[in-house]
């Protein structure tokens, strides 16, 4: 899309970018979605189990997962995962219960991004045995693609990703017993992802896959990593008002202003867009006949860039427009 400017003469236009919503899954985990108190998460609501050693679990009876209300809030369930040592023949690394949602992405649209809300705290132990848990997000192929892991026991917030490096401690902690809001952004088509607590950004964005990994989300995972499977500690997460949605956004528009002549009064344009676009300029006298002016023109980080005309001084009136050619 492109916008013109003359000497003198604004011809601008503007358009403000919007976005719209489709929502892919939520809950809040009460009883009138059909949730109860007296059941294991797992096996409610299409909810499924999966422990370390690749055993999917489609009902439990362990207390392992459930759903229960805290002393200051009665009346609003919440769902947990913890607490209880799984029962299970082996001992148990790893317990994640799965919501199931097959997301994959629009190869046609690009400013899409899926957001996945929830929120989450986790209760301390009482046996001196603690725990990590974690979001963790796998692809269609079983692949896990990152994770944000919570560590009991130093209270670090950590991530990983599927390059087998390991845990990177972000700069943060967290407290016990504090219900905090959780977003994870997750950008496919760029391959990029990004998390925050309320306005905190965790990290800066880090890539969804480096293995080259199926760009989709089938399902993102509470998961409890248990430190010693010998003896787990009674520690747990509670979550709720788990939500995914995507956010489809409508192109930011380009802007061109005239700021005037430069030092060697060459006619120059304040060109605004989407922070890192590529575009390309091409004037005109006529408003009929287009040539090109200048390629490859990029905006800056904070959204805007100048340009200056080096050929003006030879017309006494040109416009100009500019088209987005790459991000």
């Amino acid at each position: 899309m492109g916008y013109a400017l003359c000497f003198g003469i604004s011809l601008l236009t503007q358009t403000i970018g919007g976005e719209a919503r489709d929502l892919i899954y939520e809950t809040g985990f009460e009883e009138t979605e059909g949730y109860s108190m007296e059941k294991d998460l797992i096996g409610q609501s299409g909810w499924i189990g999966y422990v370390s050693g690749g055993d999917f679990l489609e009902t439990n009876h362990d207390a392992s997962t459930g759903l229960l209300e805290l002393m200051n809030e009665p009346g609003n369930q919440r769902a947990y995962i913890g607490f209880a040592p799984p029962a299970h023949s082996l001992p148990i690394e790893f317990l994640s219960v799965i919501m199931p949602v097959d997301y994959v992405p629009a190869i046609d649209v690009v400013d899409q991004v899926l957001r996945f809300d929830v929120e989450m705290g986790i209760v301390d132990s009482l046996n001196n045995q603690r725990d990590n848990f974690r979001w963790s997000a796998y692809n269609s192929e079983g692949f896990r693609l990152f994770s944000l892991d919570f560590d009991n026991e130093t209270k670090f917030i950590a991530y990983s990703l599927d390059d087998e490096q390991g845990l990177r401690d972000t700069d943060y902690v967290f407290e016990n017993d504090i219900i905090y809001d959780l977003t994870i952004l997750m950008d496919f088509p760029r391959n990029r992802w990004e998390a925050s607590i309320g306005t905190t950004a965790l990290f800066e964005a880090q890539p969804i896959t480096t293995i080259g990994s199926e760009l989709n989300l089938s399902d993102m995972d509470a998961v409890w990593s248990i430190y010693d499977p010998d003896s787990p500690g009674d520690n747990f997460l509670v979550f709720d008002n788990y939500k995914l949605e995507l956010i489809k956004s409508s192109p930011v528009p380009l802007v061109l202003q005239p700021v005037g002549l430069s030092i060697e009064g060459f006619f120059t344009l304040r060109i605004a867009g989407p922070a890192g676009s590529i575009c390309d300029l091409e004037y005109s006298e006529d408003l009929v006949h287009w040539k090109p002016a200048v390629s490859g023109v990029q905006i800056g980080v904070d959204g805007v860039t100048q340009w200056s005309d080096s050929t003006s001084k030879a017309t006494a009136i040109r416009y100009y427009r500019a088209t987005t050619v790459g991000l």
